[in-house]
């Protein structure tokens, strides 16, 4: 099973077997609503907003994480490369692996 997302997949292939019991796993995911722009558009925005849990859980379960791993779900609304930065120094890091799952406004419509 794969997420869709070649260097994504290749990065998590490499990263999963590197991890040990009491390692932390920050899932991440930024991302721009429309509503910000448009207020006609909050209804796509409620609804991408709505299925990132979903996301979240079959991204887990492609990553297929060993047993004593914590995970942490994160959803920010932001320019995605400032964002994941700040929040990879708040949270000291040692590694960051990013995909891009490609929705767009045009994406979501």
């Amino acid at each position: 099973m794969t997420s869709g997302d070649l260097d994504f997949d290749l990065a998590a292939e490499a990263i999963v077997p590197l991890l040990t019991t009491g390692s932390v796993v920050h899932l991440v995911h930024v991302w721009e609503p429309s509503a910000v722009h448009d207020v006609r558009l909050r209804t796509l925005d409620e609804s991408y907003a709505a299925a990132l849990t979903e996301r979240f859980r079959r991204l887990l379960e492609i990553l297929a994480l060993p047993s004593g791993i914590a995970v942490k779900e994160e959803v920010l609304e932001g320019r995605a490369s400032e964002r994941l930065l700040a929040y990879a120094n708040d949270h000291s890091a040692d590694v960051v692996v990013a995909g891009r799952q490609g929705l767009n406004l045009p994406s979501r419509l």
